[in-house]
C-alpha cells in the first residue's frame, strides 16, 4: 500500500520501544507483576468453587502467571525500565502464586500435606533465607539446573492438576487420584533435591571465600 503524503509509517518491531518511551508504559512490567501477585487469591477463590467454569478460569490465571513471569522481566531489561519493585516482587509473585495453587490442591484432598510442606520449606529457605543472605554478604550465585527444572515442573504439574481435577469432576476415576499423587510427589522430590543442591553450592561458595 503506497504511503499517503505526509504520513510516516512506524515499523512494527519498533512499536514496543516507542510505547515504553511513555512514562505510563514504563510501569507495564510492574503492572504485570502486581497483577500476577493479585491473581493468587483470585485463583484460590475460583478453585474452591469446584465448577468447570471456575477450573477453566484457574487454568487461564495459571497461563497468565507463567507468561507474565517470562515476559515482564524480559520487557524491563530490554527497554531499561528495571525497578526496585520489580526486582523485589517478581520472585515473590511467583512463589506466592504457585504456593497458593498447590495449597488449593491440599485443601481439596488432591495433594498430601507433607508434600506441600516440602514445597513451602524450599521456597521460604530460598527466598527468605538464601537470597537475603547472599544480598547481605554481596555474593551472587548462578541459578542451578535443579532450580530451573523445579520451575518448569511446577508449571506442568499445576496445569495437569487442574485438568485432572476438572476431569474428575466430570467422570470420577481412581487412576486420576493415583496420577495426581505421583505428579505432586515428583514436584516435592525435585524441590527437596533443589534445596539440597543450593545448600551444597552455598557451602562450597563460602568455603572458597574463607580459604
Amino acid at each position: 500500500m503506497p504511503a499517503l503524503p505526509g504520513t510516516r509509517y512506524i515499523p512494527l518491531c519498533r512499536l514496543p520501544a516507542i510505547l515504553l518511551a511513555c512514562p505510563t508504559m514504563k510501569r507495564l512490567p510492574n503492572l504485570l507483576t502486581g497483577a500476577r501477585l493479585a491473581s493468587a487469591p483470585l485463583f484460590a477463590l475460583l478453585f474452591m468453587r469446584e465448577t468447570l467454569w471456575s477450573y477453566a478460569l484457574c487454568a487461564a490465571l495459571l497461563a497468565y502467571a507463567i507468561l507474565s513471569d517470562w515476559y515482564d522481566g524480559r520487557l524491563a531489561r530490554r527497554y531499561h525500565c528495571v525497578s526496585v519493585f520489580g526486582q523485589l516482587f517478581d520472585p515473590i509473585a511467583d512463589y506466592v502464586f504457585f504456593l497458593t495453587a498447590f495449597l488449593c490442591f491440599v485443601a481439596t484432598g488432591w495433594m498430601p500435606l507433607w508434600m506441600y510442606v516440602i514445597l513451602l520449606v524450599r521456597e521460604v529457605a530460598m527466598h527468605l533465607g538464601l537470597r537475603l543472605y547472599l544480598a547481605h554478604v554481596h555474593v551472587s550465585m548462578p541459578a542451578r539446573r535443579s532450580g530451573k527444572l523445579k520451575t518448569a515442573l511446577q508449571c506442568v504439574v499445576a496445569g495437569a492438576g487442574i485438568v485432572l481435577v476438572a476431569a474428575y469432576h466430570l467422570a470420577p476415576a481412581g487412576w486420576m487420584l493415583i496420577a495426581a499423587w505421583w505428579m505432586f510427589l515428583s514436584i516435592a522430590l525435585v524441590s527437596a533435591f533443589s534445596m539440597v543442591e543450593y545448600g551444597l553450592a552455598l557451602r562450597r561458595l563460602l568455603s572458597g571465600r574463607c580459604a
